[in-house]
């Protein structure tokens, strides 16, 4: 976790390295949300960060600001880097790896 000196939102950053003659690979991703008085978010009836669930019980759907926004982004790549290193066995990557995830104000 960085605090982000300028005053914008913090970020996340994560370092698998193992071996300095590996090639690097670098994972990008942002998890901000815009504020809810954004113009450009869309409107909202109410506040657009308490999910509302939509249709009958059990069926419908859930709806909220930011409810999936950018976490399949963040999620996906991390779970394919776990999903090699158990393949593997060994706790090593055939490359190092580093995660970004920053805020976007």
């Amino acid at each position: 976790f960085v605090d982000n000196e300028s005053g914008g939102p913090p970020f996340v950053v994560g370092i698998k390295d193992s071996d300095a003659s590996k090639p690097t690979v670098l994972l990008y991703s942002n998890y901000t949300v815009s504020s809810p008085d954004d113009p450009a978010g869309g409107t909202w009836d109410g506040n657009p960060f308490d999910p509302i669930k939509d249709g009958d019980e059990g069926e419908g759907s859930v709806k909220a600001k930011g409810v999936a926004e950018d976490k399949a982004n963040i999620v996906a790549p991390l779970a394919a880097v776990k999903a090699i290193m158990d393949t593997l066995g060994d706790g090593d990557l055939p490359v190092n790896v580093k995660v970004v995830v920053g805020g976007i104000p």
